[in-house]
Order: structure tokens, then sequence, then C-alpha cells
């Protein structure tokens, strides 16, 4: 994650890029757009990269009708 400082003077001009913090366990994003986000609160939120990854998908079909078999009656 990389940030830039602006100057707060007149010309409003971008500072050098830094590293803001390094996280190689965690998603960069470019499978899937932005994975992060910031809280109000100024913390990072972000997915975290499943260790191992997944090697296999599970599709599950007809699940409405399991779950109106297993819901009581109204």
């Amino acid at each position: 994650m990389m940030a830039v400082s602006i100057d707060t003077g007149l010309d409003g001009s971008p500072q050098e890029p830094h590293e803001l913090f390094f996280r190689p366990d965690y998603f960069d994003g470019d499978l899937f757009g932005r994975l992060y986000d910031v809280a109000k609160d100024g913390r990072f939120l972000m997915l975290k990269a499943q260790s191992p990854p997944l090697d296999t998908l599970v599709i599950v079909l007809n699940w409405f009708d399991e779950l109106a078999a297993l819901a009581p009656s109204p």
C-alpha cells in the first residue's frame, strides 16, 4: 500500500510516494478490484487471503427448496 503526502501550501503539490505498509498475506485486488476500505477512525479493513488457497468450487443447487423444508411454517 502506497501513500502520497500533499503539500498544504498554495500549490498543493504532491510529495514523493512512500510505502505505507506491506502485507503479502492480503489480497492486492488484482483479480476482483479494490478489496479494502478505510474506516472512519482510519483503520484499514482488508480481505485476508485464504491459506492454503481454495482448489475446488462447491456449487449448491436447489438450496431454496431445502431451506423452505427446514424453515417452520407460518
